[in-house]
């Protein structure tokens, strides 16, 4: 179906999209289907910390799974060691991205105005 609100276009057809609407839709259904199994961002606890330097962390905890999300508003890349969020990071050896799958075992990348979902391993 195609839908058209003066010069927005929706369109479930792959082809009618362009590249940068594709991986936004990619983008958005890979969030979805990754929250439809994840316990922590359905049912978890919520743990918020202050802003501090540009940067809006939060963790969604349940049973022993948790999920980091990180949010960087500042102008340039941020490294954030494990330690300035030890009460979110006590107990786990690895934070996987899970967008990228990239994993990081010392602190976590988030380049300027990026917003991140991170899930902490114990292995």
């Amino acid at each position: 179906r195609n839908c058209d609100w003066s010069s927005d276009v929706c369109s479930s057809d792959l082809t009618a999209r362009t590249n940068q609407e594709n991986e936004a839709f990619q983008y958005i259904r890979q969030l979805a289907r990754y929250r439809q199994q994840s316990l922590p961002l359905q049912i978890g606890k919520t743990r918020q910390y202050l802003p501090a330097n540009g940067l809006y962390v939060f963790d969604r905890s349940h049973q022993k799974q948790t999920v980091v999300c990180i949010l960087n508003r500042s102008n340039e890349s941020k490294e954030i060691p494990f330690t300035n969020y030890y009460e979110s990071f006590t107990g786990f050896t690895r934070a996987v991205d899970i967008v990228t799958g990239q994993s990081f075992t010392q602190a976590v990348k988030v380049a300027a105005g990026e917003f991140k979902i991170f899930e902490l391993k114990t292995k």
